[in-house]
């Protein structure tokens, strides 16, 4: 009977013997055009050296982190499109909203997504979503709310959505985060603010009447926009949205964490027949003893 390590070191072996075929077909292929373009350094070391130096600058961890970020807004996204084109299409407009906005790719795309699902009723076009999308970003930005505050309230926002009203929790944080926008249905609704809350208590705000508000209210709100300083922070979630493209977007580094994903499954399986092996082993040599003792 193989022991729990042998076990766990064959399948993880198999495991990065897969992973180094990856990297080994590239070889082959950058061999064969190195044979008409000599002098060039191939082009599985280049992404050997950049992979290395990904993985030196920003850890393991944090690159399996991006990686499930992408796939999880991938996720959403497959689930309001309707093809692959249309698919890469509005992942490519959600990271440049984001990039443009100083916002995180994740809460954009989740809010896009969302925004998406709730209004499918209002026969809005897919461009109309980015405006919409972008107009909300913005609103958050223009506040002087911190990139974490912003994202946290655009995803309570995309809550709010989801449910079909704004109100209570959702209410609050998009209230503290972006009064912009709060000022914007109130206008559009010719209420007080208190009056908005009252009314938001009641399941008033809809999706409709956000969309309403936010579309006639959003050349002020980008002009707003448009007058700020972009900070240090908001510097950095852009830096980490282009690591986040990267990363997901990065075929070998995606098949890598394929194989390995795959292995800990595997190993994990193992690991359920290890233990009953092992209970039937113990069972043997305990009636064994007894028997010996008796």
């Amino acid at each position: 009977m193989e022991d729990l390590a042998s076990l766990g070191f064959r399948i993880d072996s198999s495991g990065l013997r897969r992973a180094t075929t990856e990297l080994d077909r590239m070889d082959g292929a950058s061999g064969r055009a190195d044979r008409s373009t000599r002098g060039l350094t191939s082009a599985s070391d280049l992404l050997r050296n950049a992979l290395t130096g990904v993985v030196a600058a920003i850890g393991v961890r944090e690159i399996v982190q991006y990686s499930d970020e992408w796939r999880a807004v991938e996720n959403q996204l497959k689930q309001v499109t309707r093809s692959t084109s249309e698919l890469r299409s509005a992942q490519s407009n959600l990271l440049e909203i984001a990039n443009e906005t100083f916002s995180s790719f994740e809460a954009t795309g989740n809010l896009f997504s969302r925004l998406s699902r709730s209004t499918t009723e209002l026969g809005l076009s897919t461009s109309d979503l980015l405006k919409l999308t972008t107009t909300i970003n913005k609103s958050f930005a223009a506040s002087g709310a911190t990139a974490t505050e912003a994202s946290a309230a655009i995803t309570q926002l995309s809550q709010g959505f989801a449910s079909g009203a704004l109100r209570g929790d959702e209410f609050n944080s998009v209230s503290e985060q972006a009064p912009g926008i709060m000022r914007a249905i109130a206008e559009s609704l010719n209420m007080t603010i208190g009056e908005l809350r009252a009314f938001a208590s009641e399941g008033g705000i809809t999706a409709e009447i956000v969309v309403t508000a936010l579309s006639g209210a959003s050349e002020q709100i980008a002009a707003d926009f448009d007058m700020m300083s972009r900070t240090f922070e908001q510097s950095l979630i852009v830096a980490r949205n282009s690591l986040l493209q990267f990363v997901g977007e990065n075929q070998t580094l995606s098949s890598t964490l394929e194989v390995v994903g795959n292995t800990i499954v595997d190993v994990s399986k193992k690991l359920t027949q290890v233990a009953d092996a092992a209970a039937v082993v113990a069972i043997v040599i305990g009636g064994s003893l007894r028997g010996r003792w008796q």
